[in-house]
């Protein structure tokens, strides 16, 4: 039997399986088959295609970690020139830091805002420093795109 594969088929059809098994209790595959089957579907073509859906739809997300490799890593690269543009001594990384904790306090994560500076060892303060940097210039980024909408 030949069947519509527009979304709105499936969408009927998941409606379907809903309003079925929450009107019966416990169904037997054999029951779920039935059920299909009087509805006009073949149930292993259909397990097939919701499949493919499904995984069509895991490949495409935006959650899926595979798809944030490319922009995770494109932000450690960012990260990481920030960083290697840090120069100067402690005192000059504390300054900074403060500078850019004052300057943009709306924009920053509250919790930079409550740290010991001078607990920090130098390599601490110039990973915070490339951070602060890297959220601010992201902060920028996303500002721009929402002024460009």
């Amino acid at each position: 039997m030949s069947h519509d594969n527009s979304p709105e088929t499936y969408r009927e059809l998941l409606r379907l399986l809903v309003e079925f098994l929450a009107e019966s209790g416990e169904e037997t595959p054999d029951e779920v088959d039935e059920y299909l089957r009087d509805a006009g579907y073949i149930p292993d073509d259909l397990v097939m295609r919701m499949r493919q859906r499904m995984k069509k739809a895991m490949d495409a997300s935006p959650l899926n970690w595979r798809n944030q490799t490319e922009r995770i890593q494109q932000e450690r690269d960012t990260l990481s020139r920030f960083r290697e543009t840090l120069s100067g001594s402690v005192d000059q990384l504390k300054i900074e830091i403060n500078t850019l904790l004052h300057s943009s306090q709306a924009r920053l994560s509250v919790h930079h805002r409550n740290l010991n500076l001078d607990e920090m060892t130098e390599d601490d303060l110039a990973q915070l420093l490339a951070e602060l940097q890297f959220q601010l210039s992201e902060r920028r980024k996303a500002s721009d795109k929402n002024e460009d909408k």
